[in-house]
């Protein structure tokens, strides 16, 4: 028998709205999270000044221009996000993957077996997929605050000016979160 491909759809939509509001909830947290750090962060950087931060400092950038770990830890923020996303993605994987398993027993007859969650290859692909996930959402923040470190800088701000770049761009705000959720749940 054909699928009705509205039906489908319909269906697809409605399970991966649950996903996604569920999802949007986790990278609003994580941003939250990652915002206040990094601000906190540059507030630490403030009472030191632009004009000491290439000195002997323990908070001193080496590079002018490279201000990678100096308020954004990737490594620490890429393990949080692949253990609160990662878990999350992993649950909706084993859900999603048992029941498309089910329904494909009722197109394939005679389909034996079943989706196993805890198969080392569906392990081995979740572990990359979340690794790479983390990277790449990381990757895109670390960059962001290393444009505004260059534009505060060459524009000639403070700290404090640099820190308000930060705070009012929208690289931590709902809609990424959303956008994200929304990739990441119908992937």
């Amino acid at each position: 028998k054909p699928i009705d491909k509205t039906k489908h759809e319909f269906q697809f939509r409605n399970a991966t709205r649950t996903y996604e509001n569920q999802f949007k909830k986790i990278m609003q947290d994580y941003f939250k999270v990652q915002k206040k750090s990094v601000l906190a962060s540059l507030e630490v950087k403030k009472q030191i000044g632009l004009s000491n931060i290439y000195k002997d400092d323990s908070n001193a950038l080496t590079d002018r221009f490279d201000f990678s770990n100096w308020s954004f830890d990737k490594k620490a923020w890429n393990k949080l996000l692949q253990e609160k996303g990662g878990e999350f993605i992993k649950e909706m994987y084993d859900a999603e993957g048992n029941r498309a398993y089910d329904g494909l027993k009722y197109q394939i007859e005679n389909l034996a077996g079943g989706f196993n969650i805890d198969d080392p290859n569906v392990q081995e692909f979740l572990d990359e997929y979340t690794f790479q996930f983390a990277q790449d959402i990381n990757g895109t923040t670390e960059e962001f605050i290393r444009d505004a470190m260059k534009s505060g800088m060459d524009e000639g701000l403070s700290m404090q000016g640099i820190a308000d770049l930060i705070a009012d761009n929208p690289m931590f705000d709902d809609a990424r979160a959303m956008l994200i959720a929304r990739t990441e749940t119908i992937r």
